[in-house]
This record gives C-alpha cells, sequence and structure tokens, in this order.
C-alpha cells in the first residue's frame, strides 16, 4: 500500500513540474518545437525557399511533401532534398548550398528621381547596388547502385532584403522639407550569371541554366512567400515602407528557379568503373535598388569554397597519367624536345645494334671456322 502510494505521490509530482515548466515556457513567450530563422545583416539574404514537384510549389519547412519525397535538411542555406519513389533503384538526393550575398566593392550607379506626393514632388535619391551569389547544387552519393534521378523537379531560391525593425536612420531631405527619420528600403532587380561550372556530370548532369552570362527570371513569388522571406519586417517606416519606389511594381523580395533537369549518381556498375556524382557550381550577381541607409551591411568576405564530387574513379591514377602526358604535349617545346631526345635515342639504339652486329659477324666466322678444324 505503502508503495503504490509512493508511486501516485511521485506521479503528481512528475506531472506538476511538467505544468510548471509549460507555465513557464508560455509565459516566457518561448515556443516548444518550431524553428525560426533569426535575422542577420541588413541588406539581401537568400536561401531555398522550397521546391516544385509535380506542378505544386512546396516550402521548405513543410512536411506535407508529396509521397516519396523528402527535405533531409531544411536549412534554406544548406537544403537536402530526398527522392525515393521507387521500391527497386535507391534514393536520389540532392544537396543545395547558397550563400551569404555579399555587396560588392564596386561603386553603386546613382539613382535620382522625383515622385508626385499629392499636389507635391519628392526628390528621391537612392543607388542600385550589386551583390556576389554563390549557389552550388551537388548530387549526394547515398552508397548504393541504380540510384534514381531528379527529372524536372524545380528548387525556388528566395531574395529579400532585410532591414532591422527597430534602426531608424537619417534619411536625404526632401524638396521643401528637413531631413526626416526612416528606414531603408531595397529591391531586388535582376539576377546574371557570372560564373557556372558542373564538375564530373556523369551520365546525369543536366540542370538549367547551365550557362555564364545568362540572366535569371525574378518572379515576384513560387506560389508563397518562405522561409528566407518570412524575416522581412512588418515594421518600415510609412515614408519609405516602397511608396517612393520608382516602380509600384517592385518589391522587397524575388524568386527565381534551378531545374533538375536530369540529375543525380551514376553508378551503372556498382563502382567497378566508378560513379559519378554532378556538381554545379554557380556564381551569381544580384543587383538591387537601395533608398536610405542600411545600419550595418554583412562584412564576411569568406570564400565560397568548391565541392567536390561524391564520386569514385578507380582508374584515376591512369587518367591523370593520360592527362599529363597531354598537357606536356600540348606545349610545342616539350613536343620538340620529346622528338630530338627520340631521335637521339633512336640514334643511339642504331650505333650500338651496328656495333654489336660487327663483333657478332667475326665471333661467328671465327666460331664456324674453328669447329671445322676440330672435325678435320
Amino acid at each position: 500500500m505503502r508503495s503504490n502510494a509512493n508511486t501516485k505521490i511521485q506521479a503528481l509530482g512528475a506531472l506538476s513540474a511538467l505544468g510548471v515548466i509549460l507555465v513557464l515556457v508560455f509565459a516566457l513567450g518561448i515556443a516548444p518545437p518550431g524553428l525560426s530563422i533569426l535575422p542577420g545583416f541588413e541588406g539581401i539574404d537568400a536561401g531555398v525557399e522550397g521546391a516544385t514537384i509535380g506542378g505544386a510549389f512546396y516550402r521548405i519547412d513543410s512536411a506535407a511533401l508529396p509521397s516519396g519525397y523528402s527535405w533531409f535538411s531544411s536549412d534554406p542555406h544548406n537544403a537536402i532534398l530526398n527522392k525515393d519513389l521507387s521500391t527497386i533503384s535507391s534514393d536520389a538526393r540532392v544537396r543545395i548550398e547558397v550563400s551569404t550575398p555579399i555587396p560588392l566593392a564596386e561603386k553603386g550607379q546613382a539613382v535620382d528621381y522625383w515622385m508626385q506626393d499629392g499636389s507635391k514632388y519628392i526628390h528621391v535619391k537612392g543607388e542600385v547596388i550589386t551583390y556576389s551569389l554563390h549557389v552550388t547544387v551537388s548530387a549526394i552519393n547515398t552508397g548504393t547502385s541504380w540510384p534514381e534521378v531528379f527529372s524536372g523537379e524545380k528548387v525556388w531560391i528566395g531574395l529579400a532584403s532585410l532591414v532591422w525593425n527597430q534602426a531608424l536612420q537619417e534619411q536625404s531631405p526632401v524638396s521643401g522639407r528637413p531631413s526626416e527619420m526612416g528606414q531603408a528600403w531595397e529591391a531586388p532587380l535582376a539576377v546574371y550569371i557570372t560564373s557556372y561550372d558542373m564538375k564530373d556530370p556523369g551520365d546525369h548532369g543536366r540542370i538549367d541554366p547551365s550557362y555564364s552570362g545568362r540572366r535569371i527570371t525574378l518572379y515576384s513569388s513560387p506560389e508563397q512567400s518562405g522561409t528566407v522571406t518570412d524575416l522581412l519586417s512588418q515594421d518600415l517606416n510609412a515614408t519609405f515602407s516602397g511608396s517612393l519606389a520608382p516602380d509600384s511594381r517592385m518589391q522587397r523580395y524575388g524568386f527565381f528557379a534551378i531545374t533538375l533537369t536530369d540529375f543525380g549518381m551514376t553508378t551503372p556498375y556498382s563502382g567497378w568503373f566508378g560513379t559519378a556524382g554532378p556538381v554545379a557550381e554557380y556564381e551569381m550577381k544580384v543587383y538591387a535598388l537601395k533608398i536610405g541607409k542600411f545600419t550595418y551591411t554583412n562584412p564576411d568576405d569568406t570564400i565560397f569554397a568548391s565541392r567536390t564530387p561524391d564520386s569514385y574513379d578507380p582508374w584515376k591514377w591512369a587518367r591523370d597519367w593520360w592527362a599529363g602526358v597531354t598537357e606536356w604535349f600540348a606545349s610545342p617545346v616539350n613536343l620538340a624536345g620529346t622528338f630530338i631526345v627520340l631521335g637521339i635515342i633512336l640514334v643511339v639504339a642504331v650505333l650500338v645494334l651496328l656495333f654489336l652486329t660487327g663483333l657478332i659477324i667475326p665471333l661467328r666466322a671465327w666460331s664456324s671456322s674453328r669447329s671445322r678444324r676440330n672435325r678435320t
């Protein structure tokens, strides 16, 4: 009886402790499950917003993906999408890594225009600034044979201008009025591919867009806003909340898609002839219109390192040797020098052969004459 009573007391104590913890959690405004991205530096941020599968868009933080698909990582800067539709083939897995856009050192182009405000005109000054953005899309080797491949799925990258919602800045004086306080406003204008490199494509290394110099179309939404754009503040000063934009269609976020046309690992012979894991490296330039001043922009200049393919090549030593040979003979000087050396070796070989032949013939003649004398 006493044991049962102690057990009940312990259970009541545990429930009471749990209740106190829940009360404290909600009292402090801490939400138990569920993650939210914390704001970073002011300016353009970028990340994976989601994917279009079967014609429908799914946010990266959504668990309701079509059957056979799942997010192995829902980090918008380091996302991993998994595909498993077949009971025979193994999973297809792709990694999408998005860097933080870094403002380029080049001087921005000044923008100067007027906006009508009722019967008055407001003089607006701003600049077009540029960012460097890196995106890496790579196939992940799951270590099995005959993996599936991605065939037409789209990965959406979101660009969003982050503004700290409590930091005001003194804005440029407007016509006929003193300087006023407000927040910066920024809108992405265009994205261009400045560098593209596909490593180890194998049989399934097709991705679009895939050439330098191509402009990537920006859309107002893939279907709805996602994780990176959730950082957008709604508490902007009315004067600089976008009403001064030179075009009413501009907005502080934009989206572009990368299509996995035919993308995945190539492992046709269980690794006997090796595997191929394509890695697509993008370097992009993002143009954005900025009005006002940011409090603090991203100062980081860490190099976005290239990713090594998840590949296995048992004949790498032979390929490296042949690559070295072809690189050597690609030089006219090396080619000429090699022919000279080979010519010298050939001449020496001929002379040695002649010398040996000159010795062998008399020796044979002497040997045959001696054998004849011995017989007689």
